[in-house]
């Protein structure tokens, strides 16, 4: 049985049984989970119950303590997928009703449509399968946050190149601006992505970043796995929205609609189901995870910034519903940060004098000035 209790049916499972005081062996083979034995009163036993693998379980141990028949109850843990178990353990005969996760496996058409049904967007899924495959993005949570990620990127996969304002190209990070589903932008970027596939994407062939699926989602997956912060796959594996929208986008841009992306991701995917979550990722599941919890509320006082201003119903940030209570968290956060540091978004030179970076538009004494501001009026 398994541990709720339930029976399930066993086929052809091997067990040993050990007097234990005389040593003496018996081998069974048995496939309707019960094993018939005969001792005397007094006598311990051990049984275990092999694998098909060949492997043991770990052993039960069994006193006879009567001339009555008593039955021993082997509780085996099992992990049920589609009615049978993970490769090596037993068969369950059993009728399983909830669907797999999209875990180890391709995503299919009719999963994909639940996120998004446009003929552009689907014409996309098969170089998502093989390039999931291709470098080993095979969690179903971490899918289901790059896929809503880069469809809020490119317009539900619609644009494969940044515009620029009416700027030329050479103007703009290196002559490398921003291609494929993450719109990875800059020389390094591009170089990067070419010498983990073995291909040219410099020069004349960055365009192919754009106008070639397979690259369009390789480069988008390979900066997902080498971006600057390290790579993202912590962040989605702990379902924190908060941490791979800003470390994606710098700030908040369109988190809403990235959030709604996620949450039909989730949903399509099974992810509820997921034997690899725990429980208290499994709780998050219908929004995200929370701000006091976010890897930004730990260690990126700017982001906690970015929260604040973002989620402020005065603010003029767009693309996140406003929430007084949001951003009082992130202005409070980034003030506990910085408490005991001058330059917190870093330094530059300037006349001279070495000043502070401006993250959102103001430097780190004004960023303080303007939090501490909207504390007290919030």
């Amino acid at each position: 049985m398994d541990r709720n209790h339930q029976d399930y049916v066993v086929e052809n499972t091997k067990v040993e049984i050990v007097a234990l005081g005389t040593q003496t062996k018996k081998i069974l083979s048995i496939s309707n989970g019960k094993i018939p034995v005969q001792s005397r009163v007094g006598e311990k036993i051990q049984i275990t119950v092999f694998k098909p693998d060949g492997s043991p379980l770990s052993p039960e141990t069994y006193l006879v303590k009567s001339l009555k028949q008593n039955n021993v109850k082997l509780v085996l843990d099992v992990d049920v997928v589609k009615g049978n178990t993970n490769q090596d353990k037993p068969t369950i005969n059993k009728r399983i009703d909830n669907a797999e996760c999209a875990c180890n496996r391709d995503i299919t058409v009719e999963e994909f449509k639940k996120i998004t049904n446009t003929s552009t967007a689907l014409s996309f899924l098969n170089d998502l399968n093989q390039q999931f495959k291709k470098l080993s993005m095979n969690r179903c949570l971490e899918k289901a946050h790059f896929i809503a990620h880069t469809l809020h990127e490119t317009a539900g996969y619609r644009l494969m190149e940044e515009g620029l304002g009416g700027k030329s190209e050479s103007e703009v990070y290196d002559g490398y601006k921003g291609r494929g589903l993450m719109q990875i932008t800059y020389k390094s970027n591009y170089e990067g992505y070419g010498k983990a596939i073995n291909e040219n994407f410099l020069g004349a062939n960055k365009v192919r970043i754009a106008k070639e699926k397979k690259h369009a989602v390789g480069s988008a997956v390979w900066y997902w796995l080498h971006s600057k912060s390290g790579g993202l796959t912590p962040y989605a594996l702990n379902n924190d929205l908060i941490a791979t929208c800003s470390l994606i986008n710098g700030g908040y841009n369109g988190f809403d609609d990235r959030e709604n992306y996620l949450k039909r991701a989730i949903s399509a995917f099974n992810i509820k189901e997921c034997g690899y979550l725990n429980k208290k990722i499994i709780a998050t599941l219908d929004s995200y995870l929370s701000f006091e919890e976010s890897s930004i509320a730990q260690n990126k006082s700017g982001e906690s910034f970015g929260w604040g201003l973002w989620n402020d119903p005065l603010g003029k940030k767009k693309g996140k519903i406003k929430n007084l209570n949001e951003a009082k968290k992130g202005y409070m956060r980034f003030l506990e940060m910085t408490k005991t540091t001058t330059f917190p978004f870093g330094t530059k030179k300037e006349g001279g004098q070495i000043v502070s970076r401006k993250r959102y538009g103001y430097t780190a004494n004004a960023a303080k000035l303007f939090a501490e501001k909207r504390l007290k009026e919030l």
